[in-house]
């Protein structure tokens, strides 16, 4: 019960921190950080990720890492667009997958996909085994983070339209 209430007020923390910030990179970092307290994970990473670009934060100590080589990100990409996993809210990894730069393993990742497009991926290494009410957790979880991502993308674009002239694109 202790892992669903603690998941259940990470996700409405993440609510209203959406409510007052509109940078992806916040959201999902806040999402993180909840994510690993809540199911006591011993690390945690978020990859945002922009093509082949990529931003990632979440291990301590590591304050502002360099992007992901770009040939990683492609493998992010080939993971989560692969037939056999597209459409699932989170994926056990097995082997684990081992993130270059930071040589880290993690074996439970859950994609952000807005428009059929790959926005993040939150790493995890639970380390355990997950039971049916911890699955059924993390797809609810999911969900609402793919509905942030969304809302959030969608608030960008129209405080975008509401500054700009949709015929000229200047500035009203």
């Amino acid at each position: 019960k202790d892992l669903h209430l603690n998941l259940l007020n990470a996700m409405l923390d993440l609510s209203l921190k959406l409510e007052a910030h509109q940078d992806t990179s916040e959201v999902v970092q806040h999402a993180i950080t909840g994510l690993q307290q809540s199911l006591q994970a011993r690390k945690s990473l978020a990859i945002l990720v922009d093509g082949e670009e990529s931003e990632r934060f979440g291990i301590l100590g590591d304050v502002t890492p360099p992007p992901l080589p770009k040939s990683f990100v492609q493998k992010l990409h080939a993971l989560f667009e692969a037939k056999e996993h597209k459409g699932k809210s989170f994926l056990s990894l097995q082997p684990q997958l081992i993130v270059p730069e930071v040589e880290e393993a993690f074996d439970l990742a859950i994609p952000l996909i807005h428009k059929g497009e790959l926005q993040a991926v939150l790493l995890i290494e639970h380390m355990k085994a997950l039971d049916n009410d911890t699955k059924k957790m993390l797809e609810v979880t999911s969900s609402h983070l793919n509905l942030a991502i969304q809302t959030n993308a969608y608030n960008r674009e129209l405080e975008y339209q509401a500054v700009r002239d949709p015929l000229t694109n200047v500035y009203n």
